[in-house]
Protein backbone atom coordinates (compact mmCIF):
# COMPACT_ATOMS: atom_id res chain seq x y z
CA UNK A 1 0.00 0.00 0.00
CA UNK A 2 1.29 3.13 -0.91
CA UNK A 3 1.69 6.31 1.99
CA UNK A 4 0.20 9.23 0.77
CA UNK A 5 2.12 12.45 1.37
CA UNK A 6 0.30 16.07 1.73
CA UNK A 7 1.35 19.46 1.79
CA UNK A 8 -1.01 20.91 4.72
CA UNK A 9 -1.97 24.44 6.02
CA UNK A 10 -3.98 25.52 8.86
CA UNK A 11 -5.84 28.94 8.36
CA UNK A 12 -2.21 31.18 6.72
CA UNK A 13 -0.16 29.09 8.92
CA UNK A 14 2.99 27.68 7.10
CA UNK A 15 2.69 24.41 4.85
CA UNK A 16 3.69 21.04 6.48
CA UNK A 17 4.37 17.73 5.09
CA UNK A 18 2.17 14.79 6.46
CA UNK A 19 1.01 11.26 5.54
CA UNK A 20 -2.30 10.64 6.47
CA UNK A 21 -2.10 9.19 9.74
CA UNK A 22 -0.40 12.74 10.33
CA UNK A 23 -2.66 14.94 8.58
CA UNK A 24 -5.63 13.28 10.45
CA UNK A 25 -4.17 13.44 13.87
CA UNK A 26 -3.92 17.28 13.28
CA UNK A 27 -7.20 18.07 11.90
CA UNK A 28 -8.43 15.97 15.32
CA UNK A 29 -6.19 17.98 17.49
CA UNK A 30 -7.38 21.61 16.00
CA UNK A 31 -10.79 21.04 16.01
CA UNK A 32 -10.52 19.79 19.30
CA UNK A 33 -8.55 22.80 20.72
CA UNK A 34 -10.95 25.00 18.48
CA UNK A 35 -14.08 23.67 20.36
CA UNK A 36 -12.66 23.83 23.85
CA UNK A 37 -10.84 27.19 24.07
CA UNK A 38 -13.29 29.07 21.46
CA UNK A 39 -16.78 27.30 22.39
CA UNK A 40 -18.30 31.06 22.89
CA UNK A 41 -16.51 32.85 20.45
CA UNK A 42 -18.87 34.51 18.23
CA UNK A 43 -16.87 34.63 15.03
CA UNK A 44 -16.71 32.10 12.33
CA UNK A 45 -13.43 29.86 13.03
CA UNK A 46 -13.40 27.83 9.89
CA UNK A 47 -10.94 29.30 8.42
CA UNK A 48 -8.52 27.88 10.87
CA UNK A 49 -10.23 24.76 11.45
CA UNK A 50 -10.24 23.56 8.09
CA UNK A 51 -7.08 22.30 6.59
CA UNK A 52 -5.90 23.13 3.12
CA UNK A 53 -4.53 19.92 1.68
CA UNK A 54 -2.71 18.91 -1.22
CA UNK A 55 -1.77 15.39 -1.98
CA UNK A 56 1.79 15.19 -3.20
CA UNK A 57 2.64 12.85 -5.91
CA UNK A 58 5.49 10.28 -5.22
CA UNK A 59 8.08 12.06 -7.71
CA UNK A 60 7.59 15.26 -6.58
CA UNK A 61 8.52 14.68 -2.64
CA UNK A 62 12.34 16.36 -3.39
CA UNK A 63 10.37 19.18 -4.25
CA UNK A 64 9.32 19.57 -0.14
CA UNK A 65 12.53 18.45 0.81
CA UNK A 66 13.07 21.40 3.58
CA UNK A 67 9.62 21.20 4.54
CA UNK A 68 9.13 20.67 8.30
CA UNK A 69 6.91 17.44 9.30
CA UNK A 70 3.11 17.85 10.75
CA UNK A 71 4.20 16.56 14.28
CA UNK A 72 2.68 16.83 17.87
CA UNK A 73 5.44 20.54 18.18
CA UNK A 74 4.38 21.69 14.75
CA UNK A 75 0.66 20.97 16.06
CA UNK A 76 1.26 23.22 19.58
CA UNK A 77 2.90 25.89 17.05
CA UNK A 78 -0.40 25.80 14.46
CA UNK A 79 -2.49 26.16 18.01
CA UNK A 80 -0.50 28.85 19.22
CA UNK A 81 -1.20 30.87 15.56
CA UNK A 82 -4.53 30.06 15.48
CA UNK A 83 -5.26 31.20 18.64
CA UNK A 84 -3.86 34.56 18.16
CA UNK A 85 -6.07 34.24 14.80
CA UNK A 86 -9.09 34.05 16.29
CA UNK A 87 -8.39 36.40 19.08
CA UNK A 88 -7.95 39.16 16.66
CA UNK A 89 -10.91 38.17 14.39
CA UNK A 90 -12.86 38.64 17.46
CA UNK A 91 -11.35 42.17 18.37
CA UNK A 92 -12.25 43.42 14.74
CA UNK A 93 -15.84 42.18 15.36
CA UNK A 94 -16.00 43.93 18.58
CA UNK A 95 -14.29 47.27 17.25
CA UNK A 96 -16.52 47.15 13.93
CA UNK A 97 -19.61 46.70 15.54
CA UNK A 98 -21.91 49.90 15.94
CA UNK A 99 -21.89 49.30 20.01
CA UNK A 100 -21.66 52.05 21.84
CA UNK A 101 -18.03 51.98 24.18
CA UNK A 102 -19.18 52.06 28.08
Amino acid sequence: MENKMFLVSFGNSDSFIADQHELDEARESVEKFLKDKFAGADVDYGFFKYATVKEIKPEDMKDYAGYSHLDPDTIDRIKAHIATGVDVMESDKELNSNQAFH
